[in-house]
């Protein structure tokens, strides 16, 4: 089975992938460019990372990393905490998606502020439900997610998106027929659920659960 990545994927999933029969061409559909000049302003006590780009770009920043020195985090996914412990920081709470987290600061952080660094085009659900809850939130914009566009060649029978931007990116120059969706998280399915109906979504965003519904579509194929 011939299989398309929208990103380059680590040489451990591709491994897996290779291992349990499956062909992977990888292209990267989105570029990450850091903002020029972020705006930091005043940083709360509490800080939100949603993505590993923003972790790279904070921590690579002296001026930020300075500032992060006595904040307590809170962040979306187990890479995303496990590249705050590379930079010496302990995540005080991690979930597997962004309204999860949000849901968990309006119960147990009524009384708190929150900065978020995040990308420009950010999906809003994490600032829509703090707001609602009356918990304050700024954003802090440390890059933007633009579109890499490609036109691929030749049938696969399965494509794998990591993020609604990598989806919409895709569909500019391509189309989902006679091909099968594999999505790493529910924000990604919901823009992939615009352009198709055949698609699968990971339980938990992580490469072994994006390995486990690629292996159990096929295998329903063959049943």
């Amino acid at each position: 089975m011939r299989l398309l990545s929208t990103k380059i994927i680590s040489h451990f999933f591709k491994e897996r992938l290779v291992l349990h029969q499956f062909s992977v061409v990888e292209k990267a559909f989105i570029e990450v460019r850091p903002t020029s000049d972020v705006a930091v302003g005043q940083v709360a006590k509490n800080v939100i990372f949603t993505s590993q780009n923003a972790v790279n770009i904070a921590f690579k920043n002296e001026k930020i990393r300075n500032i992060l020195e006595d904040k307590f985090f809170f962040c979306v996914g187990k890479k995303t905490k496990a590249l705050l412990a590379k930079n010496g920081k302990k995540a005080i709470k991690i979930a597997d998606k962004s309204s999860e987290l949000a849901d968990f600061i309006s119960k147990n952080n009524k009384n708190d502020e929150f900065s978020f660094f995040c990308s420009g085009g950010r999906l809003p659900d994490l600032e829509r439900i703090l707001s609602t809850n009356d918990i304050k939130i700024t954003p802090i914009i440390l890059y933007n997610t633009l579109p890499r566009p490609h036109v691929i060649k030749g049938h696969f029978d399965g494509v794998l998106f990591f993020s609604p931007s990598a989806v919409r990116s895709y569909a500019m120059r391509n189309t989902f027929k006679n091909t099968h969706a594999f999505c790493l998280g529910p924000s990604t399915a919901k823009e992939v659920e615009n352009y198709t109906e055949n698609f699968s979504v990971a339980k938990i965003p992580e490469d072994a659960q994006m390995l486990l519904i690629i292996k159990n579509y096929f295998k329903k194929g063959y049943e």
